[in-house]
């Protein structure tokens, strides 16, 4: 796991305050998007809008768990954003279902 989504942790619990049901929700979700990603040799951080199509093309999901990934991968994004990290993935692109 990269230090990136271990300090997002950090964040949803003590500044976001969110469940720790939800926190290892979204760590799960970020951990199977970071596999993918390492199996293409991209990093997480370096991902594009068309590398996290191509990852959510993978799964065969119920709609509520597609949205829930969603959501955890633009919070992981805007999150890094708001810590000034340049990124080329634009979370704005993906829609739930």
């Amino acid at each position: 796991m990269t230090k990136e989504i271990r300090y997002f942790q950090s964040y949803l619990s003590s500044i976001k305050n969110l469940a720790n049901t939800t926190v290892e929700n979204y760590t799960i979700d970020l951990k199977l998007l970071e596999k993918f990603l390492i199996s293409k040799n991209i990093s997480i951080v370096k991902a594009t809008t068309n590398d996290i199509f191509d990852y959510l093309e993978t799964l065969d999901i119920s709609r509520q768990t597609y949205n829930r990934k969603i959501t955890s991968i633009r919070e992981f994004y805007r999150y890094l954003l708001s810590e000034k990290y340049e990124i080329p993935y634009l979370y704005s692109d993906f829609k739930k279902k």
